[in-house]
């Protein structure tokens, strides 16, 4: 997918499964995009990343190769999804594993940002930096934050995106791309060392 655009890539993909119910359709768009190029490449870098060789027994080729000849009708119905594999594992699973939401496995954003990383959000959304940027509406991120504190929505991957962009803007644009940490001027000398300027000017 990298070598090409991914407007072409889709097209192609939606051409190859024309004629095709439309529930099929997404289940191959699925397979074939989302699933090998974000969680089974976020799944085994993070694995990587602490030695663990990290096993997905459910893309076995075989059950592959057998659910895509199910009928779509056994898969999904009008109030429950994955019903054909729920009817396979129900004498062997609680009820309550059956029926439970579905849940991702992403990090704890939400807890570090009402959290422990609170102090480092505020103090980079209520900098000089960001609010005389221009990039972000200081008083929309203080309003996401304050309602994501108070339980009023979840706006925590947004702040962590903000923030993150901010700190990359200060690193990278307002310390500029040296080649080398030597002899640069005494206005980035903080951003050569390594320090962490959280504050903002």
């Amino acid at each position: 997918m990298a070598d090409e655009g991914a407007t072409d890539w889709l097209e192609a993909a939606c051409e190859r499964s024309k004629g095709r119910p439309l529930v099929e359709r997404m289940l191959d768009l699925e397979m074939r995009g989302f699933l090998p190029d974000h969680n089974l490449n976020y799944t085994d870098k993070a694995g990587m990343a602490h030695g663990v060789e990290v096993r997905v027994p459910l893309i076995d080729q075989r059950l592959v190769d057998f659910a895509g000849a199910v009928s779509w009708r056994l898969k999904t119905t009008l109030t429950e999804e994955k019903w054909i594999f729920k009817q396979a594992v129900a004498a062997r699973l609680p009820r309550s594993v059956l029926t439970r939401k579905k849940t991702g496995f992403g990090a704890p954003v939400r807890l570090w940002v009402v959290g422990r990383l609170r102090g480092v959000v505020e103090d980079v959304i209520g900098s000089r930096s960001f609010s005389e940027r221009g990039v972000f509406d200081p008083i929309a991120v203080r309003r996401v934050l304050d309602d994501t504190i108070e339980g009023r929505r979840d706006g925590a991957y947004l702040i962590l995106s903000i923030v993150l962009v901010e700190l990359w803007l200060r690193r990278f644009v307002d310390c500029g791309f040296p080649s080398s940490r030597a002899n640069l001027p005494g206005r980035v000398e903080g951003c050569a060392s390594g320090q962490s300027n959280i504050a903002g000017r």
